[in-house]
């Protein structure tokens, strides 16, 4: 079983770094412009998928300028040089199409991390302002009664906020060395 787990879940890491390589790139350097500018980074996660905000805030390789989206409940107080880093299991999540039109409405940016679902809702990707599809729609592992264990959203998540990190840090040393 561990060995299934293992084999689908680094394809799933090489088809992030295949398909989605440029939406990531696109997103650092707007993350990037936060850092450099007078910006600042916002994460929030639904779900399980709140370890963004743990990691992104108190893991050994945090974003430079990251602060939790909620303080006592409430969004905080966004602008146009900031942005804001969502993850949400899937598209299909309701809950975050107001969550996103509110955070539009600040001028944020908007990069959320999620998983196309069945009924792909072309309009919640389409007001964030960087997509990335985190393509986990099943569990990884086949049982005997048919269904399939092991959905690791988190760990794919957590995946891809590396991959926004390390690309953000590269493209912010670039700058600096320019400079």
């Amino acid at each position: 079983m561990l060995r299934i787990f293992t084999t689908q879940l680094s394809g799933i890491f090489q088809q992030i770094q295949k398909d989605e390589e440029m939406n990531i790139e696109d997103a650092s350097r707007a993350l990037a412009q936060a850092i450099v500018g007078e910006g600042s980074i916002y994460l929030h996660g639904i779900g399980e998928m709140s370890a963004l905000v743990t990691e992104g805030l108190l893991g050994k390789d945090s974003l430079p300028k990251s602060n939790p989206l909620f303080h006592e409940d409430k969004i905080v107080k966004l602008s146009s040089i900031d942005r804001v880093i969502l993850a949400v299991r899937s598209t299909d999540n309701e809950e975050v199409r107001e969550l996103l039109k509110q955070i539009k409405e600040t001028g944020a940016s908007i990069i959320l991390l999620a998983s196309k679902g069945k009924e792909s809702n072309e309009t919640i990707e389409q007001i964030a302002d960087f997509f990335i599809n985190l393509n986990v729609t099943q569990g990884l592992v086949p049982q005997d009664d048919g269904t399939r264990r092991g959905f690791p959203a988190t760990i794919v998540m957590l995946y891809t906020y590396y991959a926004l990190l390390l690309t953000t840090i590269e493209i912010v040393e670039e700058q600096e060395e320019n400079f």
